[in-house]
């Protein structure tokens, strides 16, 4: 992962479309089983006007964030290569259990949070959810950094030896998100992993894909990148262009 360094316009230009590129698309493991329940939604489910970032977080402790959009700067998808490809899914986003649905989807899809035409026709969300781990400072900076509530509002932030930071997650081109006091800051991750202690405790994180079904019902579905990439005709997304990514032809 390559960190940005130079001129404050290039931290600003930069940041603002790592920004772009994040908020904008907000609006817009396992083999298929046979004996999968057929799609109706369980008892005691959430209501399905739950937002699904909501939904998620409801899954997950304190020592996660989750938020939404996959991360980096070429963010992960996949596309259906293969005929009749049936995915394990989730009537909810609950990682402690197994997948308890089947879902089929269109030969030729691509879910990723760059096919626009996808993400708006099926409703796709893009969920990230990933375990944080608080680090100490170790040497004394000033570093540059703006506000997740304001990104067009930046500051300097004094850091000293002792003092605690925890990142909370991963943009693209080398920015990311860390808290400090309570506040959530954008900060050029790559800089700031310089000031901190060295800690390669292994972090779990997981992308989940709230998508619709092939079927009579056009069943929503929560679905797992790592489980849906050990399907059989499921295959990596092929980039076209930044930002860009379409169904297979």
């Amino acid at each position: 992962m390559e960190g940005l360094s130079g001129s404050e316009s290039l931290w600003g230009t930069t940041l603002k479309q790592v920004y772009a590129s994040l908020f904008a698309l907000t609006l817009c493991a396992c083999q298929p089983t046979t004996d999968a329940p057929t799609a109706s939604r369980p008892a005691g489910s959430p209501p399905a006007d739950i937002p699904p970032l909501e939904v998620v977080s409801g899954y997950y402790g304190e020592n996660w964030n989750v938020d939404e959009l996959w991360p980096g700067e070429y963010p992960d998808g996949f596309s259906v290569e293969g005929a009749n490809v049936i995915l394990p899914a989730r009537f909810e986003p609950d990682p402690s259990g197994p997948p308890d649905l089947s879902c089929p989807l269109d030969q030729s899809a691509t879910i990723h949070q760059w096919n626009h035409d996808r993400v708006e026709t099926d409703d796709l969300y893009f969920i990230v959810a990933n375990q944080t781990l608080p680090q100490r400072v170790n040497t004394e900076t000033s570093i540059q950094v703006w506000l997740v509530d304001d990104p067009e509002q930046d500051e300097i932030l004094d850091l000293t030896p002792g003092d605690t930071v925890t990142v909370l997650r991963y943009y693209g081109e080398g920015f990311g998100e860390m808290a400090v006091d309570g506040v959530r800051y954008a900060v050029d991750l790559t800089d700031l992993y310089t000031y901190l202690e060295v800690d390669e405790t292994p972090l779990e994180e997981h992308l989940w894909a709230l998508i619709t079904c092939d079927d009579d019902t056009a069943t929503r579905a929560w679905v797992l990148f790592s489980e849906a990439m050990n399907v059989p005709g499921i295959v990596y997304w092929s980039m076209t262009g930044y930002g860009i990514a379409s169904d297979l032809e």
